[in-house]
């Protein structure tokens, strides 16, 4: 396989260079492939994203660079992801973009099953991290996460791009791609800045636009209009874009309920978010466990040469709770519990344990 160049005209003629910016690589398998181009303004450098896999049959990107995009690429490396190198046989259709002070990885491991995805081994997911293109590495900040879990979709790319968002919450650099519901591009919008406006819509500053106009099977026309501004409708809001980079426990209890009731009707999995929120929810009840804890000890009659062995347990119990508190949301999120019962089961334990010893207390002494 070979990745090859096509130039676009301001006359809308597609031109196809007849030499391949470069070869397969000799150090992975014939499955190279779905290049994606990122623009790293920081060091000036063009990047392609190139889907692969390796001799030993595991998922891979290759990041090949070029200051000049039409010339000069030469092979970077291979992209280094912690904790992902053994995900899949194949990775497909790598693409990666800055939202706020964050990058989003996306791609589509293949030949592998995962969590609630049933019998599907060809999935769509995404990481939220930082990309460091020194080194070529891509450091997660959590787990992975699904763009959708039906079974048909697959291989997505970025529609809608946002370079960075400022502290006013104008975004910058921004690009749109509309497809129709035959996967074909209708439409590329260019904005040099945009602002989350009412009505569900994006005010666009600065805009070219392009459109693809098909009247028929060998009949097509590319228009141009150059805008100082344009309303795109959408229902991506500002709390959305913020959330995609937020972690679940740094979210209100009304932002996390909004955003589950979101991931609902898009038909995507809310588990962990719901977790969060049923915590914020029962966060008193953890207060009064606390108090419950310490009513056995409260009960007990010290002696001075004693007192540091009971305070110490006090401490360990103390310290046992908030760990179980934490542990619980993982094995709940593994082993698909109800989000209520998984949030509230550490409370309810502690509580039960204090009480049967309080109780064993007053009957004994």
């Amino acid at each position: 396989p070979y990745t090859c160049l096509a130039q676009l005209t301001d006359e809308g003629q597609l031109i196809k260079q007849p030499k391949p910016l470069f070869g397969p690589h000799p150090d992975y398998t014939e499955h190279q492939r779905d290049p994606k181009v990122v623009y790293h303004e920081a060091n000036q450098t063009y990047y392609i994203l190139l889907g692969a896999q390796s001799k030993d049959l595991k998922g891979k990107v290759l990041i090949y660079s070029s200051k000049e995009l039409l010339d000069g690429w030469t092979f970077a490396g291979e992209l280094k992801v912690p904790g992902y190198e053994d995900l899949g046989g194949m990775w497909e259709c790598p693409s990666i973009a800055r939202i706020g002070d964050k990058d989003v990885l996306v791609f589509s491991p293949q030949y592998t099953t995962l969590p609630h995805r049933g019998p599907s081994t060809n999935h769509n997911i995404y990481l939220i991290g930082q990309m460091d293109y020194e080194n070529l590495t891509f450091q997660a900040d959590g787990d992975y996460r699904h763009l959708d879990y039906g079974f048909d979709f697959y291989a997505a790319q970025f529609a809608a791009n946002v370079n960075s968002i400022a502290p006013d919450g104008r975004m910058r650099g921004v690009r749109i791609f509309e497809f129709d519901n035959q996967g074909r591009l209708i439409s590329m919008t260019r904005a040099e800045a945009a602002s989350f406006s009412a009505n569900d819509a994006w005010a666009l500053e600065g805009v070219d636009r392009t459109e693809f106009i098909t009247r028929g099977a060998d009949d097509m026309r590319i228009g141009r209009a150059r805008l100082p501004e344009m309303r795109w409708p959408t229902e991506i809001s500002a709390e959305m874009v913020s959330t995609a980079v937020l972690k679940p426990e740094r979210m209100s209890t009304i932002d996390l309920f909004q955003y589950i009731r979101h991931l609902d009707a898009n038909g995507q999995s809310a588990q962990r978010y719901e977790i969060e929120f049923w915590k914020k929810v029962f966060y008193p009840l953890s207060c009064l466990v606390m108090v419950v804890l310490a009513l056995p000890f409260a009960y007990l009659h010290f002696r001075s040469e004693g007192i540091s062995a009971y305070v110490f347990g006090g401490v360990m119990a103390g310290i046992s709770f908030f760990f179980l508190n934490n542990v619980s949301g993982y094995i709940g999120q593994l082993q698909n519990w109800q989000p209520w019962l998984t949030a509230a089961l550490p409370g309810m334990i502690y509580s039960m344990l204090s009480l049967a010893a309080f109780g064993w207390l007053v009957l004994r002494r």
